[in-house]
């Protein structure tokens, strides 16, 4: 039988005692949170053990203060960091249980039936929603994470990170600390080492979060995401309210759980990404509150097909398709901020207020890059836009999948859009022309955003963290419902604006286009300029000819009395086009003979006759 050869590095001797140590203390600290039911089982054992054998007359007041602590905890449990009411309401259950049942063991004994088996359920009972508590769970985690920090944070190149104040949400899936970085580090370098430190500390990538602390340069907001919560579609809610643009739209919800609302009154907004981020989703969130606005009035420009309009198109005044009208709207959208423009210096207003009688009007702008493509001129026209009608509140929604500086005009109307919203990209210097040039270095990074209609946005001062959300989803049944609800007709455009796009659609129509008489005569052109001002229009008496429609336009003023009649009433009653009324109107108030009674109403005259210096 060979011999076995010595060991090359025979064992030291055994510490004496070694064989009696046990790991049962280091899992029972490791696992004293699962432990708790347990724990508290037995401490009410061994003191009601000792309250019966030493004051066992002392019952009522063990009752008196279960009582007692039930109604504290449940009253004052925020300010010991039960911030639901069902966490509240758990503890104030489990302290009073427990109070009554040590008063019963006080009293009778621990021992004496059926407190036994009465400690034994209750423990159950009240174990299994401790047991499967998240809010609890993500605790444990932090803490045990927390426990070896200091090694993970050596191994993500981090040596001398610390954390504080370590908050857990109520939902479980997320944690906040504040870190604070060895000297001589900054917000670059921790979002440097994102990457090293998911490793180290072993979660998911694009877990953890990294925003900048305002109030100190070396620390940092540490956001640590367990689980993402935005893997799923998130079906639009039900709208409370009134819908309207005076009020931030409701477009997404933030990961943290916080809605994403975007104010778009006198602002215009830029929102792009790569194809299939969800581009269209954003935009029908958008729509489900605009469009059924009885205070927004909406144009379109969509060189898509018209497909992300098309659900739509009953909400919305014009849509265009094509360069032909795509350069009419955008023409009326500026003539529409000269004629509020002239309206605001006329009456000392400051900014144009939407209502019902005088909606903004906003534009969504989709594939801006084949727009200005087919149409080169359409940056000009959108940079007018965008510099003059937030206060006349005419609003830009652009949409781009391919941010260019030859599609945003080679940045001077991307300085106009203030609202950015930034779907995902496939490189990040695509993020930072939605964005803005240095947003990568405050951890704005949509190129890592993996899920379509997940977003970051942009808009001091209501947004400016670089917290991922996620845009509503509407299916189609969902969106014929709010086109349904939605206002009709569609709103018109205040009676000033209205009636210089009347004015416009007169001078630019050629004398081919008006037409001939049923017998080839040739209708004659109708003057314009100061030629209409030339030929006098005589208010007719209050009998006048049911064939002549100029007659019956003043009669129905007339009987509209002080308060006067909207266009639409007008051309009812006269049983001419809107466009009639409004040139008819137009050239009565030049000659002093009609005014406005307000926005979209028109009287007779009843004051002095001006010169027509207040009109637009």
């Amino acid at each position: 039988m060979p011999r076995r050869r010595p060991h090359p590095y025979p064992p030291g001797p055994e510490p004496e005692g070694s064989r009696l140590q046990s790991p049962l203390p280091r899992l029972a600290w490791r696992y004293r949170s699962e432990l708790a039911p347990l724990t508290l089982a037995l401490v009410l054992l061994a003191t009601g053990v000792v309250l019966h054998w030493r004051w066992p007359a002392w019952w009522q007041v063990v009752a008196a203060v279960a009582v007692a602590a039930g109604l504290v905890v449940g009253d004052l449990g925020h300010r010991l960091g039960l911030d639901r009411p069902t966490e509240r309401a758990y503890a104030a259950m489990v302290s009073t249980a427990g109070g009554l049942w040590l008063a019963a063991a006080t009293r009778l004994g621990p021992l004496r039936r059926p407190l036994p088996l009465v400690l034994l359920v209750g423990t159950l009972a009240t174990g299994v929603p401790w047991w499967t508590h998240r809010r609890r769970r993500a605790k444990v985690r932090v803490t045990r994470a927390m426990a070896t920090w200091a090694e993970d944070a050596a191994a993500a190149d981090l040596d001398g990170a610390r954390l504080q104040a370590v908050d857990v949400a109520a939902n479980g899936q997320q944690w906040t600390a504040r870190l604070l970085l060895p000297k001589g580090k900054t917000l670059a370098d921790a979002l440097a080492r994102v990457p090293k430190l998911e490793s180290a500390v072993g979660l998911r990538p694009r877990a953890i979060r990294v925003e900048e602390d305002p109030t100190l340069a070396r620390r940092v907001i540490l956001r640590v995401v367990t689980r993402d919560p935005h893997t799923r579609p998130l079906p639009m809610p039900g709208l409370t309210g009134r819908p309207t643009i005076t009020r931030p739209v409701l477009v997404g919800v933030y990961e943290t759980g916080e809605p994403l609302r975007i104010n778009l009154l006198r602002k215009h907004a830029l929102f792009g990404g790569a194809t299939g981020s969800g581009k269209s989703t954003l935009l029908n969130a958008f729509l489900a509150t605009l469009a059924p606005a009885p205070d927004v009035l909406l144009w379109g420009i969509d060189f898509a097909g018209g497909t992300a309009l098309v659900p739509w198109r009953q909400c919305f005044g014009r849509i265009a398709t094509t360069p032909t009208e795509a350069r009419a709207v955008l023409e009326d959208a500026c003539r529409v901020i000269d004629a509020r423009n002239r309206w605001l210096v006329h009456h000392g207003r400051d900014a144009w207020q939407p209502t019902p009688e005088a909606p903004a009007v906003v534009l969504p702008v989709d594939e801006l890059a084949e727009l200005v493509e087919q149409l080169p001129d359409a940056a000009t026209h959108l940079d007018s836009i965008a510099r003059l009608g937030r206060k006349t509140a005419v609003t830009l929604l652009v949409a781009t999948q391919r941010p260019t500086q030859d599609a945003l005009g080679g940045g001077a109307l991307r300085a106009q859009l203030t609202v950015r919203v930034c779907l995902r990209v496939t490189e990040p210097a695509d993020g930072e022309l939605i964005l803005g040039r240095g947003k990568a270095k405050q951890g704005y990074r949509p190129d890592l955003l993996d899920a379509p209609g997940k977003l970051l946005a942009w808009d001091p001062p209501d947004h400016t963290r670089p917290v991922p959300a996620k845009a509503y989803t509407l299916d189609r049944s969902r969106i014929r419902q709010l086109v349904a609800a939605a206002p009709a007709p569609v709103p018109e455009l205040d009676a000033d604006s209205a009636a210089v796009l009347a004015e416009r659609a007169v001078l630019d129509q050629s004398p081919a286009k008006r037409g001939t008489a049923p017998d080839g005569r040739t209708i004659p052109a109708r003057p314009t300029g100061s030629a209409v001002l030339e030929q006098p229009v005589a208010v007719p008496p209050e009998d006048a000819g049911d064939g002549d429609p100029l007659a019956a336009l003043l009669v129905a003023l007339r009987a509209a009395g002080v308060r006067g009649a909207k266009v639409a009433e007008l051309a009812q009653t006269v049983g001419r086009a809107k466009t009639w009324v409004y040139e008819r109107l137009r050239d009565l108030h030049r000659q002093g003979q009609v005014e406005r009674a307000g926005h979209g109403r028109w009287r007779i005259r009843v004051g002095p006759i001006d010169d027509g210096a207040g009109s637009q």
